[in-house]
């Protein structure tokens, strides 16, 4: 079963927000938009892989999408964590296109793309990690006698994985999403001795799902932007101006003319996911550019947005990753 289900990451959303909300030009655009075509992909990629963890059964597998686990101080991520009774295994899913050359001599990983060739660090190295990283926080909790594999996925079915010859027990654990069932089976056949009986098995799962917490960084502080160079207003999404009017209870494009009855949600999410993670009556006005609190209180409330507070000072936050459509 889905123990944690796969959601846009907050990051995505907030530097797709961002691009909407910056001037164009802007210096920090291009850097902007390489970060969001990377991790947007990435989303792809284990998208794909879901897709294949499907045919396991859900009663002997719980599963985890981008987990956020803390040892001490430390925060580290992983991409995917399937539990079972017998082992632990984790995998970093990458959705590189073209050919991937693992060299064994100076432990790159080299890309070759319609012509360019780019070297990228060794997602090998980066499971091992991830590896050590879950064992530690494990024992943080008393768990450990059971075992844990690591593999690196490729998410796009028509990507190349080349090596040398000499260095062909990579295949073992670099390969496409397509492989996680046969890769399953081999790990049964191996790891035949049961760990966890179906109390600890969920105490564990539970353990794991209570100890993530949402990766939810502050976009304009990563990319150094200042509040004041965030375009406030309502979007018309016909002709892209933040010329949206509120009038008659919908909004009506000043420049283009088009009419939304709901163009208000994008612009009160995209402030939540980039300005602050809660917003007040007054903050929304502001932000909007309408100034009337029994419009804005009706607004806010239509969205079912999580609340603090009472009528007289609530507060809204931002939702949860999977609140969000998947429109990108």
């Amino acid at each position: 079963m889905i123990a944690k289900k796969l959601t846009i990451p907050y990051r995505v959303l907030k530097n797709d927000a961002l691009l909407r909300r910056l001037p164009h030009p802007h210096c920090k655009v291009s850097l902007i938009e390489d970060d969001f075509k990377k991790r947007k992909a990435g989303y792809r990629g284990e998208q794909n892989f879901l897709y294949h963890l499907g045919f396991l059964p859900d009663n002997h597998f719980h599963i985890f999408f981008d987990l956020h686990l803390q040892i001490g101080n430390q925060t580290f991520q992983i991409d995917t964590l399937i539990l079972t009774p017998n082992l632990i295994i984790i995998c970093e899913v990458k959705n590189y296109s073209g050919t991937l050359i693992f060299e064994k001599h100076s432990d790159q990983l080299i890309r070759i793309y319609q012509n360019k060739e780019e070297v990228f660090p060794n997602p090998i190295y980066q499971i091992q990690r991830q590896h050590i990283q879950l064992d530690r926080f494990l024992k943080q909790f008393n768990i450990q006698s059971i075992p844990i594999e690591h593999f690196v996925i490729i998410g796009n079915s028509t990507t190349q994985i080349k090596t040398s010859p000499d260095n062909s027990r990579l295949y073992e654990t670099v390969f496409h999403s397509e492989k996680i069932i046969t890769k399953m089976e081999e790990l049964s056949k191996i790891h035949k001795r049961t760990i966890l009986k179906p109390s600890n098995f969920n105490r564990v799962s539970q353990l794991i799902l209570s100890n993530h917490k949402d990766d939810n960084p502050n976009i304009i502080d990563t990319f150094g932007i200042q509040k004041k160079e965030i375009i406030k207003g309502v979007r018309c999404s016909a002709c892209k101006n933040f010329s949206m009017i509120r009038a008659h209870g919908t909004w009506k494009c000043s420049n283009c003319y088009a009419y939304s009855k709901d163009a208000h949600k994008q612009a009160i999410l995209d402030y939540l996911l980039i300005v602050d993670s809660h917003v007040t009556n007054k903050q929304c006005q502001e932000f909007l550019h309408v100034f009337k609190p029994q419009i804005v209180y009706r607004l806010l409330a239509s969205m079912n947005l999580p609340t603090s507070g009472n009528d007289g000072g609530k507060t809204y936050h931002l939702p949860p990753p999977d609140y969000f459509q998947e429109a990108i």
